[in-house]
């Protein structure tokens, strides 16, 4: 039995290197990825101006505000233009250089 998601959507978040303490920014989708298998619930999160692997790393996340409620679209091409603009909203939220 996998975990339920207490909410879904496209988040700014804030996480933490559960190693360092050190305060990363990015965006986050949590739940079932509709466009892509829509089975199992999922957190992916990409952190923003980040030039380095942390693949396999600890993290707290902390949900900051919401950008928009999960979807499916039409095909990946279109769930990766929106992702793009998630990610706009995202750096424009925490006033990053784009």
């Amino acid at each position: 039995n996998r975990f339920k998601p207490p909410f879904t959507g496209v988040y700014n978040v804030e996480t933490t290197l559960c190693k360092t303490d050190e305060k990363l920014v990015g965006v986050a989708n949590i739940g079932y990825r509709p466009t892509v298998d829509g089975i199992k619930p999922n957190l992916e999160v990409h952190l923003h101006n980040i030039n380095r692997n942390l693949y396999g790393e600890t993290f707290s996340v902390r949900f900051l505000s919401k950008i928009r409620d999960e979807k499916k679209f039409e095909n990946i091409e279109a769930l990766k233009a929106q992702i793009l603009l998630d990610a706009e909203a995202s750096r424009d939220y925490f006033n990053l250089q784009k």
